[in-house]
């Protein structure tokens, strides 16, 4: 199973505003291991977060396919993946 253009292209189009800087597909379809029940993860990179914090992290039911949209600053992120207090990012949990 594989994300077609014209999926990614209507996403696109459905996010499109004028604080959006990049996205990123992840989870499954990013490791090609995406089944039928799989849902498609996005990690949207703004210069400004959504007001409404429950729109920083949210599940649509787009083209037949369940989507997750995750906001969050570039500049948080890019903080994150510099900070050598924590070289696997903030959210990463090891159990030993």
């Amino acid at each position: 199973m594989t994300l077609s253009d014209p999926f990614i292209q209507s996403v696109l189009e459905r996010i499109e505003s004028p604080d959006v800087i990049g996205i990123g597909i992840v989870g499954s379809y990013s490791r090609g291991q995406e089944s039928k029940y799989s849902d498609v993860d996005f990690d949207i990179f703004v210069s400004k977060l959504p007001e409404d914090q429950y729109d920083r992290y949210t599940l649509r039911y787009w083209d037949n396919k369940l989507i997750s949209l995750k906001y969050t600053l570039l500049d948080d992120e890019r903080s994150a993946l510099t900070d050598r207090a924590a070289p696997f990012g903030p959210s990463l949990v090891c159990a030993g």
